[in-house]
């Protein structure tokens, strides 16, 4: 049945009005650094009768930030990055043409920068003629403290300045009313001068932490590929993996973030609730202990008042539910840190890592592994000849463990540092939790994190108990493997250790 007349009409599909190119070459020529309002660019076409909106036009696109506002679209918002960069205190405000020019330079895309002035977050200041300084308004109910207030709160960090986990904003006023009578103070004030003390950095919107204790962002070292063919060493860079973009949690109903486009601005993509990626992870950021963030999660990155570079992010490893701390190296765009590098310890080249960022923290969950990165990432050695002797160095590292671990436990950070001062050289760290872990004259207490000697199994059993899994590891190869059991082969420990353990010891034989 054919629908009535007035049910086919349609909206035309915006496109170039001749009428307003003046308008837009106009524009370009003079560079304008701020956005407009609609009678800026219409007025003298409405003064002449002409109706005409400028949604008529694909070259103009709404400002979502600023109702009334609009841009070209050859231009990008800059605002989102402003606000961040006086936030971290990155650029002092002074002189707003010249930052929109550099970040002009730096971006990818030809894009032209401009500033929204209806943004309630920013106060724009004239400076002189065509010069504009840039500053955030002042934050609502921040008080000035007293020097009596100021002399006793810095009686009160002392009793926090040893505490690695940092400390909130919330316990702090809560110590405070505890050990002092009079006014109750205002957490902005507090930070305020929290935010004054050289010693203290912000590690979160409510967290702060000595600065002696803040990590030291995940070093980016160097390594080399075996050559199949045999030969020198060729050094290479790094990869940052393979990263997907996966879908928006469902409670969120805006579409996933995608990494190409046409051209967009911060406001075109909002924040979501929540995001996940999956990171297929190389032996390099199992070395290093890091999990690259895509630029479609960076979105979530917390947003405060001097805000550190460094961040501390609440995170739950899924297969065991273990709560752990995460940091967050903004400037890297990276996720690193002591207790994510002893959860990476466990796992092999290849394994798909799911990340899922809400507001909530992160959570990792480990969904199998990518044979083909597995297999290419087993030529990735040391730079130096560690490789080539690995199948003999085996007892060695595992006489060096129980060496250690005899004048008592260790975390595996302190081993392993040991253990690669003691053998003089960069030891593999797959290596070393897979002998960790498949013998029993090592024990691992999950209460204290560390590694400790089984004193009920002899050296002479740890010995021998190291050759079984030798023997096992290369016979898992044969052809009559097909007739071995599961249990025969993994008997010792783990399945997953020791297929780590087998590509570890076969390495020397490919060169």
């Amino acid at each position: 049945m054919p629908r009535p007349k007035s049910q086919l009409l349609f909206l035309q599909e915006p496109e170039a009005l001749p009428e307003l190119d003046s308008w837009v070459q106009l524009r370009a020529q003079d560079r304008q650094p701020f956005t407009f309002a609609e009678r800026e660019a219409l007025n003298y076409l409405w003064e002449e009768g002409q109706e005409i909106r400028l949604r008529e036009d694909n070259r103009f696109v709404p400002v979502k930030l600023s109702p009334g506002q609009w841009r070209l679209i050859i231009e990008r918002l800059a605002n989102e990055k402003l606000y961040e960069a006086l936030l971290d205190e990155s650029w002092d405000g002074q002189d707003l043409l010249s930052y929109l020019h550099s970040l002009d330079a730096e971006a990818d895309k030809p894009y032209r920068h401009i500033f929204c002035p209806a943004d309630p977050r920013f106060e724009l200041v004239k400076a002189s003629e065509g010069s504009y300084n840039l500053k955030l308004k002042a934050l609502s109910g921040q008080h000035e403290l007293t020097s009596e207030q100021k002399a006793q709160l810095s009686q009160l960090l002392t009793q926090f300045v040893a505490l690695e986990s940092g400390v909130t904003t919330g316990q702090l006023l809560a110590a405070y009313q505890q050990q002092f009578t009079g006014e109750a103070l205002a957490p902005s004030a507090l930070e305020s001068w929290l935010l004054q003390q050289p010693e203290w950095t912000r590690i979160g919107l409510d967290r702060w932490l000595p600065r002696q204790f803040v990590p030291a962002p995940a070093p980016v070292r160097r390594y080399a590929v075996l050559p199949v063919t045999g030969g020198k060493l060729e050094p290479v860079e790094p990869e940052m993996g393979a990263t997907t973009i996966t879908e928006i949690e469902p409670e969120d109903d805006r579409e996933p973030v995608e990494e190409s486009g046409p051209l967009e601005t911060e406001e075109d993509t909002q924040a979501p609730l929540a995001i996940g990626w999956k990171v297929t992870l190389r032996a390099w950021q199992l070395n290093e202990g890091v999990v690259s963030v895509p630029k479609a999660a960076q979105t979530l990155y917390p947003r405060a008042y001097k805000l550190g570079k460094i961040l501390a992010l609440s995170a739950l490893w899924y297969e065991d539910g273990a709560d752990f701390t995460v940091w967050l190296d903004k400037a890297a765009h990276r996720l690193f840190g002591p207790e994510l590098q002893e959860k990476l310890d466990f796992l092999g080249a290849g394994t798909i890592l799911q990340v899922r960022w809400s507001q909530a923290g992160l959570t990792f969950t480990v969904l199998g592994e990518d044979s083909a990165v597995s297999a290419e990432e087993a030529r990735l050695v040391d730079l130096t000849a560690l490789a080539a002797l690995r199948s003999t160095e085996l007892e060695s590292y595992r006489a060096s463990l129980r060496a250690l671990l005899t004048s008592g436990p260790l975390s595996f950070a302190q081993l392993y540092e040991q253990l690669c001062q003691r053998q003089q050289h960069k030891a593999n760290r797959h290596t070393v939790s897979s002998i960790l872990s498949g013998s029993p004259e090592f024990s691992f207490d999950h209460a204290t994190k560390q590694w400790a000697l089984n004193l009920a199994v002899s050296n002479e059993d740890g010995a021998r108990h190291l050759r079984q899994a030798i023997i096992l590891s290369k016979g898992a190869n044969d052809k009559d493997a097909s007739s071995r059991t599961l249990s025969e082969v993994v008997s010792i420990n783990m399945k997953k250790l020791e297929q780590l353990r087998q590509k570890l010891l076969e390495r020397p034989a490919e060169s």
